[in-house]
């Protein structure tokens, strides 16, 4: 199912395995091999099974047909302590664990190398304390468990996963309910520990932006199944994740990394003159809006051609390092005189986009108003008939009211 990576240490190898729970199942048929050292992401719909595989990885449930190795054994012939010493798990399950310090709670992952009275030996400690500052969380040693934010508990759980010395962490959501700091924090530790630890991380996630960006391999689990297994270059784009989410109203693109909701349903209709980053942002306000937009001429290679296409818009495109030739900017004559108004995103003029500015000089001229973007200097100096139609506005959310307040005039 995924591909094989030659000269690479496997550590789980899954073979026609189905897992569930008693007899109802929930994935079937599943066959692949994650390898030493790499990030695996599992995406997929809530209910879609993510949760259970790791569970059943983890052994906190059997398996129920078909064969599971991990670091070398099959998953049946551990013990639970034994399986600690190569895997750790942070799965979203509640402990309490609020009496104690966070040294204490890191120190629980030394419970599989520690003898039968659980005492910490030097190196023990000295692992603990490695740990800790792996997940920059020193500061929270000395710290009871319910003075912390769900941000620094989440350091101390991977901490504590680290102290186990293992060569296979699984996560469940690993990132669920954090801010924004804490969730980068928290993902760049455990990619950090993939490539100096060589460590595996095996995830379920819900970040798809997130998941592109740190796994080495995805997962797309839907319907029972693994419906895509590989490298996220390769496995995230627009059909796969439309088709995973059964979304309807955004599109992924994988050159981005983001999903973007759709082309307005609106009555009001704008079309922009964009390039060089400069409308991405626009686009977004707009749709947002409800108001339809339509664009060029972008050079392929733009930033806001590839967030135009995710968008759903109508884009007239040129080549990337061509010259637009004034047969394109034609082409987005009939999109200016079927729009309310035109949009001067404050593109920056070179040689290349130079016949762009017949766009706004053609607004003008069949009566359009054009809203610009730029500084009323930095427009004069475009040297444009002077023109009462000209409004200048700063920032995004300044076009938008302009746009309403003047209805389909703008």
């Amino acid at each position: 199912m995924n591909q094989s990576l030659p000269n690479m240490e496997i550590v789980v190898e899954m073979e026609e395995l189905t897992v569930g729970y008693g007899i109802r199942k929930v994935l079937s048929g599943i066959t692949a091999d994650i390898y030493k050292g790499q990030f695996l992401s599992f995406l997929g719909p809530n209910g879609a099974g993510k949760t259970t595989l790791l569970r059943t990885l983890s052994s906190h449930l059997k398996k129920m047909e078909g064969s599971l190795i991990v670091n070398g054994r099959a998953i049946e012939s551990y013990s639970q302590k034994d399986l600690a010493t190569g895997l750790a798990v942070v799965l979203t399950t509640k402990l309490d664990t609020e009496l104690f310090t966070g040294f204490e709670f890191a120190a629980m992952g030394r419970h599989p190398h520690t003898g039968l009275m659980g005492t910490l030996s030097y190196k023990d400690k000295e692992m603990v304390w490695e740990s800790l500052e792996l997940v920059n969380a020193i500061n929270l040693a000395d710290r009871l468990m319910h003075e912390l934010s769900d941000g620094e508990k989440q350091k101390l759980f991977i901490a504590r996963a680290l102290a186990q010395e293992p060569k296979i962490i699984i996560l469940d959501e690993p990132t669920a309910h954090l801010d924004l700091k804490h969730q980068m924090e928290i993902m760049a530790i455990l990619r950090d520990s993939c490539q100096q630890k060589n460590i595996t991380i095996i995830a379920s996630m819900h970040d798809i932006g997130i998941a592109a960006r740190i796994s080495d391999q995805v997962a797309l689990v839907k319907d029972g199944a693994i419906v895509a297994w590989g490298r996220p270059e390769e496995v995230l784009h627009g059909t796969n994740v439309s088709e995973l989410y059964g979304i309807t109203s955004a599109v992924y693109d994988r050159t981005i990394g983001t999903l973007e909701m759709k082309n307005g349903c609106g009555t009001k209709k704008v079309f922009c003159v964009a390039g060089s980053g400069t409308g991405a942002v626009l686009y977004r306000s707009l749709v947002r809006n409800g108001i339809n937009v339509s664009t060029g001429v972008l050079h392929k290679n733009d930033v806001d051609y590839y967030v135009a296409k995710a968008i759903g818009m109508d884009v007239i495109d040129a080549p990337p390092f061509e010259m637009i030739s004034g047969n394109l900017t034609s082409q987005c004559t009939r999109l200016v005189e079927t729009s309310d108004c035109l949009i001067d995103t404050g593109f920056p003029v070179g040689k290349m986009n130079q016949e762009n500015l017949h766009l706004l000089q053609y607004a003008l001229k069949i009566g359009k108003h054009v809203i610009s973007l730029r500084k009323e200097e930095e427009f004069n100096a475009l040297a444009l008939p002077k023109s009462r139609q000209v409004v200048i506005v700063q920032g995004e959310h300044a076009v938008v009211e302009k746009i309403k307040e003047n209805g389909k005039s703008c």
